[in-house]
């Protein structure tokens, strides 16, 4: 009886440790780290339209660089002149 009652507290204390573990290791995906775009270089395929876009613009409003790349000339272009809306800074 009491190797039962071992048993019980061992396989008790074994899945707390696993529960422990597994909080542990998917707390960086509960909270990521915020990645700072100031300054840095985006590329964008699609940037002329749609999530491209938009992703674009988020970037570019978050002090990124751009660069664009759309199959479309004239749609890159509109695009570039409504993303430039969005500069923080004299940089960009």
């Amino acid at each position: 009886m009491p190797g039962a009652v071992l048993l019980v507290a061992a396989t008790g204390v074994a899945l707390v440790v696993a529960l422990l573990l597994l909080l542990y290791l998917m707390s960086p995906l509960d909270h990521p780290k915020p990645l700072s775009l100031s300054g840095a270089h985006v590329v964008v395929t699609g940037g002329s339209s749609g999530i491209g876009k938009s992703i674009a613009i988020e970037c570019f409003r978050q002090g990124a660089f751009l660069t664009l790349i759309a199959r479309n000339e004239k749609r890159l272009l509109e695009a570039k002149k409504e993303i430039e809306k969005f500069s923080v800074n004299d940089k960009q």
